[in-house]
């Protein structure tokens, strides 16, 4: 079994969107290979091989960080072997369709449990920032405050984020500088 490592913080949230993309972990039967990625379709949309069960996809109910991610693909790794051998691929008279047998069945079903229960541990949560992060930031920006100033706050705002392992789901400067804009107006 091939399984693809997270090296990447899995959080996307697309343009007009309220919230971040679903994270799923996927077992491709015919590859043989398991990975964890980011939804890219919006709403319930899925590939037609998903949706036939060809690939198989599992949604997490959180954001993992990227060690909760690897973590769980490893602990997972002997029930996707198990789903893998008993996953067969039959044309149903208009589409080629995944089947599996009672062994992948019930491994599948403890998988679902292990999923389910990802989020229990607050550690396994990838830490979003989004504006609301800089209540305390902007109380210090006033009509005068500089470009330079600005600079100095959006790399200590960066570099804190880094430190917590956190995702920023916001422009900084822009934000900041709006902020700004704002105090200048009034």
């Amino acid at each position: 079994m091939n399984i693809i490592t997270v090296e990447a913080k899995l959080y996307t949230r697309y343009p007009r969107q309220t919230n971040g993309q679903p994270v799923y972990l996927e077992i491709d039967p015919k590859t043989e290979t398991m990975r964890m990625a980011i939804n890219g379709e919006i709403g319930n949309a899925v590939p037609m091989d998903v949706w036939h069960g060809v690939r198989l996809r599992y949604t997490l109910n959180i954001i993992p960080t990227i060690d909760a991610a690897n973590a769980l693909m490893e602990d997972a790794e002997p029930l996707a072997e198990r789903i893998i051998a008993g996953h067969e691929i039959k044309w149903d008279g208009s589409n080629h369709c995944g089947y599996l047998n009672d062994d992948a069945i019930a491994a599948q079903e403890e998988l679902e449990m292990i999923v389910d229960r990802m989020g229990e541990n607050p550690d396994d949560h990838q830490q979003v920032w989004d504006e609301e992060y800089l209540s305390e930031d902007l109380r210090k920006i006033t009509a005068g405050t500089t470009s330079d100033e600005i600079t100095e706050m959006v790399d200590d705002i960066e570099q804190s984020a880094s430190l917590e392992n956190a995702v920023i789901d916001f422009d900084v400067r822009e934000e900041l500088e709006r902020r700004r804009e704002e105090a200048r107006e009034n």
